[in-house]
């Protein structure tokens, strides 16, 4: 007596649950890179953001620019520009070995924020322009007695005119 039989075998079971065990493991692991990737190009835009705010509010006070470069004393060079005048949100200021140092907290974060107005060609001045830069990064505050700021991933820096 002879039957057709038509299942499958132990092994072409085990051997079929091994491939499907294969692709989902390689899906789960494109997935796993995707999150890392979103989560850093979200930090990204973040700092990107906050510099272009910043920025903004510099152009928007630019009085601020015009008082620190008139008061520095060689108006031609690289100054920084103090932070604490303008109005902003959440931006905090703490002296950190001796310099200014200013910050942003924000959704349980910390960014650090520099803007300085850098060198001008004269074909800019003339028209009552000067470049600032703005610089954002993300940190960490670290304090044993003395504070240590600590380098995260995101950070940003971009440039514009502020009319003086």
């Amino acid at each position: 007596m002879k039957f057709n039989e038509r299942g499958l075998t132990l092994v072409e079971v085990i051997a079929s649950i091994v491939i499907i065990a294969i692709v989902l493991l390689s899906m789960a692991q494109l997935v796993i890179q995707s999150n890392k990737t979103t989560a850093i190009n979200n930090e990204k835009l973040v700092v990107i953001d906050l510099a272009e705010a910043v920025l903004e509010r510099l152009k928007a006070e630019s009085h601020v620019v015009k008082q620190t470069i008139e008061s520095a004393p060689d108006p031609d060079a690289e100054i920084e520009i103090p932070l604490d005048s303008i109005n902003f949100s959440n931006l905090t200021k703490k002296k950190i070995n001796g310099k200014d140092h200013y910050f942003i907290e924000m959704n349980n974060e910390t960014y650090q924020v520099i803007a300085y107005a850098k060198k001008c060609e004269s074909e800019i001045s003339d028209l009552g322009l000067r470049p600032v830069i703005v610089k954002v990064k993300r940190v960490e505050r670290i304090t044993n007695g003395t504070t240590v700021i600590k380098e995260l991933i995101g950070k940003s820096e971009i440039e514009g005119y502020v009319e003086l």
